[in-house]
């Protein structure tokens, strides 16, 4: 079993497609190859740049926002299962996802991703 703990943002930006400001996976806090899972997490600062128009006031972390970052995890755990593909640097298309967002992702808050494998690669 191959365990990855703590991959930080320069590891990330080897992986992901994606530049700053446009990354949304702060740290790969766990990777656990047998169970096909990694867990990531995004500090959310005022400094993120869509608080600025989401919303004045009550600043809240955009749903689509959260997608993505769920997108990026996706990416990070796929390169980490078959890095010899995820060299090759193909582009990404995921299917069909089920979220139920239970509160809003607001300022100071930490964004945990837990990204599970469910199908053979």
């Amino acid at each position: 079993m191959e365990r990855k703990n703590n991959l930080d943002i320069k590891e990330i930006q080897k992986v992901l497609p994606q530049r700053p400001s446009f990354f949304f996976i702060g740290r790969v806090l766990e990777f656990d190859s047998r169970k096909n899972k990694l867990t990531c997490v995004k500090n959310v600062t005022f400094n993120d740049y869509f608080f600025k128009g989401h919303f004045p006031g009550k600043p809240v972390m955009p749903e689509v926002i959260i997608l993505e970052s769920m997108a990026q995890a996706s990416v990070i755990l796929f390169a980490l299962i078959k890095p010899e593909v995820a060299q090759k640097k193909p582009s990404y298309y995921f299917g069909k996802s089920e979220v139920r967002f239970l509160k809003p992702v607001k300022v100071g808050d930490r964004l945990y991703i837990d990204c599970i494998l469910r199908v053979s690669l």
